[in-house]
C-alpha cells in the first residue's frame, strides 16, 4: 500500500510540475511577446511557429514524457545482474553491451531509463526557462547585460543534455536500491 501511495504521489508530482512549468513558460512567453516577435525559440525563429504550433509542439512533448514517467513508475523493468553486485558492478552492468538484458530488452530499458530522466530534465529546464523570462519580463539590467555581452541565453539549450547526464547517477541509485530490495 505504501509502495502505491509512493507511486501515485510521484506521478502526479511529476505530471503537476510538467504542466505546471509548460505553462509558466507560455505566460510569461505572451507577457514578453504576444506576437513572439522576440522569442528565440528556434520553432519560432528559424520555422515561423507561431502560438498554435507551439503549443500543439508543447503537446508532443507533454504526452510522451507523461507515458515514459507512467512506464518508469508504475511498470518498472529490472534489469538487474543474477549475483550480488555492489554499486559500481552494477552500473558498469546496467547499461553494458555484455549485459544478456540488454540483448532481449534493451527498448525495455530505454523506455525505463528515459522514464526516470525526461520528466525531470523537462521540469527542470522549464524551471531555468520560466526564470529566464521573469527576469527579461522585468527587465532586470544585470541579467539584461549578461544575455547581451555573454549570450547566456544559450544555457537553455545545452542545460536539457547536461540535466539528463546529471540526473542517470539518481537514476542509477534509485535502480540499485530496487535491486538490493528485490535481492532480500
Amino acid at each position: 500500500m505504501i509502495d502505491k501511495y509512493r507511486q501515485h504521489t510521484e506521478f502526479f508530482i511529476l505530471l503537476t510540475l510538467l504542466i505546471l512549468t509548460r505553462v509558466a513558460d507560455g505566460i510569461l512567453t505572451y507577457k514578453i511577446t504576444p506576437d513572439l516577435s522576440r522569442e528565440l525559440n528556434p520553432l519560432v525563429y528559424f520555422f515561423g511557429f507561431g502560438w498554435g504550433g507551439l503549443i500543439v509542439v508543447a503537446l508532443a512533448i507533454i504526452i510522451p514524457t507523461v507515458i515514459l514517467s507512467y512506464y518508469n513508475i508504475y511498470k518498472p523493468f529490472n534489469n538487474f545482474p543474477d549475483k550480488k553486485a555492489s554499486y559500481l558492478e552494477f552500473k558498469k552492468f546496467y547499461f553494458n553491451t555484455s549485459n544478456p538484458i540488454i540483448k532481449t530488452s534493451s527498448g525495455k530499458i530505454i523506455i525505463h531509463t528515459l522514464g526516470y530522466i525526461v520528466p525531470r530534465v523537462f521540469i527542470l529546464w522549464g524551471i531555468w526557462v520560466i526564470i529566464h523570462n521573469f527576469l527579461v519580463l522585468i527587465y532586470e539590467p544585470t541579467y539584461k547585460y549578461l544575455r547581451s555581452e555573454y549570450k547566456i541565453w544559450i544555457i537553455g539549450y545545452i542545460l536539457p543534455g547536461i540535466l539528463g547526464v546529471l540526473l542517470s547517477n539518481p537514476f542509477l541509485k534509485r535502480e540499485y536500491k530496487r535491486y538490493i530490495n528485490a535481492k532480500r
